[in-house]
């Protein structure tokens, strides 16, 4: 008995009504996981697997793990600690690290069912009729479930194929998927002849059809043989409206189904990185994307055709590391508050910015500087229209607020929202810099000559326009036939978005292929 994954779900389906009350190692599912998730190695974690009952109570269970290439097999055998009590089960498998940590999560899709022992229910102690109304409930929930799990699905003989519980695999019904081909319908109106063209003679020849001065009729008129080049003439007549122009997003953008015309949108996301950890007598550099001035974009077809783009960054293009509030999120999952140059718009936002904290006016929280012995806490109200968590700096570490007040000894920053349309930034700091008394006049004499930035995010983002030299480049780029790579030379790497036009029969197989995928994967693991 397989149970397969899609993402961080848990497809539980094969199981959902096989446990029975009482039930001890009767089955022994397996659980089919990839080797890596998003790049996170999942071969050394330890699979723990929970059920949860309905009044509250957990089961747990350690899995046997065999790795096999690129899965891994975890043996889950369902022992009476499961099975002990009737009805639903939410199932949840956990990945722990070496130092018992959780690392990642799979939800199963839907509760399973333990079915309660027919032993205890009798036609003269029958359940209450809540119960068996509930019970025909999650019956018909079951059934709903089962059917968009496993779906009817056309079999190579044509009948429909259907997923049988008790077979663990899909059926031949027997039932035809096409009906008999039924009368032919009665003909239709006749259609409105519409304008019509003009009757051509032989003075004719080399003429093509024109709209006619009024705008109401085609006339036959001659066209200068290179009035328009075949690029002008796809610009004007080509149903760009009507394309499919998808976008995507990454630091590296491949695709494989462009067709040889110009980019529809190209946006850049500022990020910024530090190479080990700072402290006052160990500052570490902060480095933004673009930091040279300039960031180059390559298109290029992956042979031997490419354009570049210069992008300029006087000032950079940074972005700040956040748990939430960010404004672009890399292909590793990681949110960023970034600055923006959207050639789109035509605009160059920036968002955060690089700020010597000896510009702020910080208070000292004396309720948690008098509460330990050996740290001085202190915090400055910003105004910002955007709440993020998170920040850089080049001589102090970032903590989450509410972990302050435990460190020891310890030179830390903090960034967070207020509910206030607000911005906190914290700092902590060694009573030790502090000879004479600590207030708030101190630590401001101390961050005055400190040197410490920070990267915080601006009261009001503040956009300029792109030069036009700026739009004419851009507006020369194009994507190529079959396929197309966009990238930035930035380090580290600028967030890429890009909008392209698509080739429609290979976007839509693409897609087909993918759910065709999915299905397949379906039927040869049930």
């Amino acid at each position: 008995m397989q149970l397969q994954t899609t993402g961080k779900v848990l497809h539980v389906g094969p199981i959902s009504n096989v446990l029975r009350q009482g039930e001890n190692n009767a089955d022994a599912p397996v659980i089919t996981l990839p080797a890596s998730y998003n790049g996170l190695d999942l071969a050394g974690l330890t699979f723990v697997i929970y059920a949860d009952s309905e009044v509250g109570t957990r089961a747990s269970q350690t899995l046997q793990k065999q790795i096999s290439g690129t899965t891994i097999e975890l043996t889950w055998q369902i022992t009476s600690d499961f099975t002990s009590i009737p009805g639903k089960l939410d199932i949840i498998l956990k990945g722990y690290n070496t130092e018992n940590q959780v690392v990642i999560k799979w939800i199963g899709d839907y509760p399973i069912k333990v079915t309660a022992d027919e032993g205890e229910l009798s036609a003269e102690n029958p359940p209450p009729e809540y119960t068996q109304a509930l019970n025909k409930m999650y019956e018909i929930l079951e059934q709903t479930q089962a059917i968009a799990q496993y779906p009817p699905l056309i079999g190579e003989n044509d009948n429909w194929m259907l997923y049988d519980g008790n077979a663990q695999g899909y059926i031949d019904s027997q039932k035809p998927s096409r009906g008999d081909t039924g009368p032919q319908g009665n003909p239709g109106p006749k259609g409105d002849p519409g304008l019509g063209l003009p009757t051509p003679t032989v003075v004719d020849a080399g003429k093509v059809p024109i709209v006619n001065p009024m705008g109401d009729g085609y006339e036959l008129g001659e066209v200068a043989t290179n009035a328009y080049t075949k690029t002008e003439s796809d610009a004007r007549y080509a149903p760009i409206a009507a394309a499919i122009r998808p976008t995507v997003t990454g630091e590296t953008i491949s695709v494989n189904d462009s067709v040889e015309w110009l980019l529809q949108g190209l946006t850049l996301y500022g990020k910024s990185t530090q190479d080990g950890t700072p402290t006052p007598d160990n500052p570490i550099p902060i480095v933004s994307a673009g930091d040279g001035g300039t960031i180059t974009v390559t298109v290029s077809d992956g042979a031997d055709q490419s354009q570049t783009l210069p992008v300029s960054t006087p000032n950079g293009l940074p972005g700040i590391p956040v748990s939430s509030g960010g404004n672009y999120t890399d292909a590793d999952g990681q949110q960023w508050y970034c600055d923006i140059v959207d050639f789109a718009a035509g605009t160059h936002t920036k968002y955060v910015d690089y700020v010597d904290l000896k510009n702020y006016a910080f208070t000292l929280n004396v309720t948690w500087t008098n509460r330990n012995n050996t740290l001085a806490f202190a915090y400055a109200l910003i105004k910002s229209n955007k709440k993020i968590v998170g920040t850089l700096s080049n001589k102090l570490v970032y903590a989450k607020w509410n972990t302050l007040p435990n460190r020891v000894s310890e030179y830390r920053i903090s960034v967070e929202d207020t509910t206030s349309n607000q911005t906190v930034v914290y700092v902590v700091l060694p009573k030790t810099e502090f000879p004479g008394e600590i207030d708030s006049r101190a630590v401001n004499n101390y961050l005055s000559t400190a040197g410490i930035y920070a990267l915080v995010p601006l009261e009001t983002p503040t956009e300029t326009d792109l030069t036009p030299e700026q739009l004419t480049a851009y507006a020369a780029l194009k994507t190529y036939a079959p396929s197309t790579t966009i990238q930035t030379d930035s380090t580290p790497e600028a967030g890429l978005a890009v909008r392209y036009v698509a080739d429609a029969q290979k976007y839509i197989d693409n897609k087909l292929s993918t759910i065709n995928a999915q299905l397949l994967e379906v039927k040869t693991n049930v």
